[in-house]
Parts: C-alpha cells; structure tokens; sequence
C-alpha cells in the first residue's frame, strides 16, 4: 500500500491498481468521450436545425448556394459540403450545384497538383446526374505545361460530351482532336479561342460543329479563328461573335443567319482590292438584305470606310446598336440615320453606343435627331490629338461635348413654349460619357436635373432620367467645382444615379 507523504501512514487506494485494471478504465472513459461526442454533435445538429436558414425551403437554398458558388473558384459544392453533415447529405443529393464545372489551370494548378486533384473530376461529372454541364476552363499561362494539364481535363470532360450545355475555354490546337468523334446533343453555347498570338487567318476553328453534332447549338464565340474556315450550323446561330471580316463577309454572315438576334464583330475591313471591293458594294446594295430577327448589332471597324455595311441591310427588329472605331480621321454616322430610316417603320432602336476620335458634333446632332425613340445613348471619344497649351480652341471643341450640344438636351426659360421637337432624345433614360468636356460642368449638371425631373403629365412629353455617368478626360477644359460636387450629392440624394 502507498504512504502518505504527510503522515506517513499506509493509504489505500479506490479503484484498479493493475495494468489490465488500467487499461479497462480507460477503454470505459473513452467509450464515454465518445457517446457525449455523440450527444454534443446531436446537440449541435438541434442548433443548426433552429437557424433561419435550416427552415428556408429547398428550391431557395439551391439557388443560394448556387449563387455562392458562382462568386468564385474557392466556394464549391467540395466545400459546402464540409460545412456540416446536414449541408453535406443535401450538396450530395442536389445534382443542380455540381453542373456547373470552373476550373482555373496555371502554374500553381498544373502538373502533379492537377493529377492528385483529376480523379475527383469523374465523381464531380457523376453527381451532376443527366443535367446539362455548364463548363470554363481558364487559364493563366500558356505554354506546353499548360496545354497539357489542359488536355488532361478534357480527355475526362467529353467522355460526358453528350451531357455539356455549354463550354467556354482557351482550345489549343493539340486538344481539338479530342472533340473528334464525340456528339453534343445538348450543347447550346461554345466559346473557344486560340493561343494568344496565334494569327487569325491561320487558325483553324474546331471541326466538331458539322452534321448533327450540335443540334442545338445556337450561341457560338470563335473570336481569333479564321471565319472562311468555319462550319457551323448558321441557320440556327440566334448568337454569334468573332472578329477580322471584310465587309462583304459581314454580310454574307448575316444572309446565312435568319435566326441571329445579337452578332458582334470586331476588326471589321475593307480588302485593299478596290475594283472587287466596288463589285461587292454594288451587289450588296442591289440586294438590300432584310434581317427579320436581329436586335442587338456591336461592330468594331479598323478602316472607317467598312461602316457602310449598314447602308447594305436593313433591320427592322433591331434594338442595340454598337460603333466603334479607333481610327483618327472623321467618320461619318450617316450611315445610321439610313439604316434606322429603311428599316422603318418597325426598327425601335433604343440604345446607340458609339466609340470615335473626334465628338463630331454636327453629325452626331443629325444622327440623334433622327433618333427620337432613343433611350440609352453611350458616347466615348478617343483624345487622337494631344491636347496641351499649344491646343488651339477649333481642336478641342472638335474632339470635345460643347455647350450647344448640352443645351439641346433640355429647355431653359428663354426657350419658346414647348414642342418636342426642340428636345433632343426626348426618350432619353440613361447616357454615358467618356471624353472631354469644353463646357462647364454646372451646364451639365443643370441639364441632368432638368430630365431627372420630368414627370409623366407635366407637359413637355420627356421622360425622366435615370442614370447618367460622365467620365472626364485630360482634355476637358472644364472640372468640377464645389458647388458642382454639392449638385451631384443633391441629386443622387434625390434618386438619380449619377457619377462624375
């Protein structure tokens, strides 16, 4: 028997003395650790099942969590499903949060950390049940590490080709044979594009468009491929984006398209084969094509001469219009005003963004006033001439939005009772402006407040401005005062979404 240190008499000791003794008195503590382990996570599941949350219905929490999943690559369904075991038992059972595949590939993802992470890849693709597949692959760099991992991915991927309903992805061309051979009956949007620096006339798009592959297909980007190559199935594209056409090419898209409702092209041309240029002009304006179907129309011209492209249509449904041109000479927008007159009386265009050199404000006065169902107007002026104490007065007006254009946008007290007419844009809600200013900032403002408060039945037939947003070059001549930054809080206080 052991002594007490104090007294030193003999102490007998409660309870097991022995190893074996020992070692049962802690196999029956453990197997009580682990029964109130137990009764806690029981507790803490009660906990979980009061928070709001918990008594959302089903169908809310899917789209909440599909949300979170939308905002980045670092919230999955991997996850939220560690979250807690009821969240993982539902992420588990909910085939909608794992359609959607986004996978980030570069110098930190690739090599073995890619390999140790792909046989995740086909249990992902199975829990998605017989969902379409949403998929993005991007990448960071591109080098044959790269395409390689990237090729990985893929060789998973289109073993469930028939399940994908949409792909956005960087294809080198090492990776298109791996589309070869494969159906995409439910694929309705494909995005790819070619190494950056590869040349667009020796690009080959993929060839996995032709016959019945993609019946329906209907979305299609293939920005940086060699459109002469292309095969799609253009009768029923209601979507399409590319770039470097010549303007006869343009055309002959949108002949092959009756379905188109958005097209956007960029690095449109004109062949420097005048005689053949002249030939297709001539045809193209014998025809004039009728497009029945398309609404929003974006072009990006690298010569000025290719928008009369728009003196060869006619677009009855079109809503959106989008110009835009980098060049310095003057080009001219009535090209616009023809096409919005030949495709009336049904062409309702709502919305013009234009993109150019010099403000132009003649032309653009006569290509707004032909406009008067416009609703969102977005200017943006490229400064083409430095601007700098040796900037004549002529020059910055030119490339500037003046006084005379800000007055036509409004009624002052001077002005003769009201006829619409004499507004400019009198279905204005929304303008954007990127470029200089040579008039004070106090006009603008005071022409702003004067839409924001129009009013239906007040008289003058304009309709209440809802959003303005200007931004200020290093060629304004005029910035914002005190009292100027003073207005603008006023009138956001008030309801108007401005920024300045």
């Amino acid at each position: 028997m052991p002594i007490c240190e104090e007294c030193g008499e003999r102490v007998r000791m409660e309870g097991p003395q022995t190893v074996e003794e020992l070692e049962a008195e802690m196999a029956h503590v453990d197997a009580l650790l682990q029964r109130l382990a137990t009764h806690r996570s029981g507790l803490r599941r009660r906990i979980n099942s009061l928070a709001p949350i918990s008594r959302l219905p089903p169908e809310v929490l899917i789209e909440i969590l599909r949300f979170s999943c939308s905002l980045g690559s670092s919230t999955t369904p991997l996850f939220l499903g560690s979250i807690c075991t009821a969240w993982r038992n539902f992420v588990w059972t909910t085939p909608t949060l794992w359609a959607r595949i986004t996978l980030q590939i570069g110098r930190t993802t690739r090599g073995p950390r890619l390999q140790a992470k792909l046989p995740l890849l086909p249990q992902w693709l199975h829990r998605a049940g017989d969902l379409p597949l949403h998929i993005a692959l991007f990448t960071t760099e591109e080098d044959d590490s790269t395409f390689s991992s990237l090729r990985s991915v893929m060789e998973i991927l289109v073993e469930r080709s028939e399940y994908w309903g949409s792909i956005e992805c960087l294809l080198p061309p090492q990776c298109q044979d791996l589309l070869l051979g494969h159906r995409f009956p439910l694929l309705e949007r494909a995005v790819f594009r070619p190494p950056i620096g590869s040349i667009s006339t020796f690009s080959q798009p993929p060839d996995v468009f032709g016959g019945d592959n993609t019946p329906s297909l209907c979305d299609v980007d293939l920005s940086g491929y060699d459109f002469s190559s292309m095969v799609l199935p253009w009768d029923q594209l209601k979507r399409f984006k590319t770039q470097l056409l010549t303007v006869t090419e343009c055309w002959e898209l949108l002949k092959r398209c009756p379905q188109l409702e958005r097209c956007e092209l960029d690095h449109v041309y004109c062949t420097d084969n005048h005689i053949h240029d002249a030939s297709s002009r001539a045809q193209m304006e014998k025809e004039k094509f009728v497009h029945q179907s398309l609404e929003v129309l974006n072009i990006a011209f690298i010569k000025g001469a290719a928008i009369t492209l728009l003196d060869a249509v006619s677009l009855p449904s079109l809503k959106e219009l989008g110009l835009h041109y980098a060049g310095v000479e003057t080009v001219s927008l009535l090209p616009v005003v023809s096409l919005v007159s030949r495709s009336s009386p049904t062409c309702a265009l709502r919305k013009l963004a234009i993109t150019r050199s010099v403000f132009g404000e003649d032309d653009l006065i006569r290509c707004l006033t032909a406009l008067p169902g416009l609703e969102e107007l977005d200017l943006r002026m490229r400064q083409a001439v430095p601007t700098g104490p040796f900037t004549t007065i002529a020059q910055a007006a030119r490339q500037s939005m003046t006084e005379g254009f800000v007055d036509l946008l409004m009624l002052t007290l001077d002005d003769p009772p009201f006829d619409q007419d004499s507004v400019l844009l009198p279905n204005l809600k929304r303008i954007h402006f990127t470029g200089a200013l040579f008039c004070p900032v106090s006009l603008v403002l005071e022409m702003l407040a004067w839409r924001f408060a129009r009013r239906v039945g007040d008289g003058t037939g304009v309709a209440t401005l809802e959003e303005a947003t200007f931004v200020l070059t290093s060629g304004s001549w005029c910035k914002p005062l005190v009292a100027d930054i003073q207005t603008m809080q006023e009138l956001r206080e008030e309801g108007l979404r401005i920024q300045f």
